[in-house]
């Protein structure tokens, strides 16, 4: 006599099927609970990417102009007579930036980039720039007394950003 086993050809059974459907539905919910994550990553590095060309944008510009300013000598940081913090072509030296705030960020143009005539929304990012005396002499001593350093910091806030801070140091 032998014994065979009957083999059973009928399927799944509900039980199985609504335990099959249970472990699939927790692994899909998992899998879902990382996009917002993700998103939100993607979101805050695209948006300290913005920040950090808006910092560099605006030190390369203020690295390009005068030590001193061309008219008057370079014992002081500010503006001078003929030169106004909100009109950006009036500012001839780095010293000129001091204290300098915009928001939203401009171009050389005076165009804000506020999301009009196509530019790009910058609308909740702010440049703001410091400029200070600085003292070289085996070490580097901001602020200090002396004209023959000056050292120039760039910050841009925005939103889900930490505040981009570069600084540079410009000799005479």
């Amino acid at each position: 006599m032998k014994n065979h086993k009957e083999k059973n050809n009928q399927g799944l059974s509900f039980l199985e099927l609504l335990i099959a459907l249970m472990i699939f539905s927790i692994a899909i919910l998992g899998i879902f609970e990382i996009f917002p994550v993700a998103l939100n990553a993607q979101l805050k590095a695209s948006q300290e990417i913005i920040a950090t060309n808006l910092a560099r944008a605006l030190m390369a510009e203020i690295m390009a102009k005068d030590f001193v300013d061309p008219d008057e000598g370079g014992t002081t940081i500010g503006l001078n007579a003929n030169e106004f913090i909100n009109v950006r072509t009036t500012l001839d030296d780095i010293d000129d930036y001091h204290l300098w705030n915009e928001t939203p960020p401009k171009n050389l143009n005076n165009l804000g980039m506020d999301g009009t005539d196509g530019r790009p929304d910058y609308s909740d990012f702010t440049r703001s720039v410091s400029v200070v005396f600085c003292v070289v002499s085996g070490t580097i001593t901001c602020p200090g007394a002396g004209t023959d350093y000056k050292q120039v910091t760039v910050t841009v806030t925005g939103p889900f950003v930490r505040d981009i801070v570069l600084s540079q140091i410009k000799a005479k």
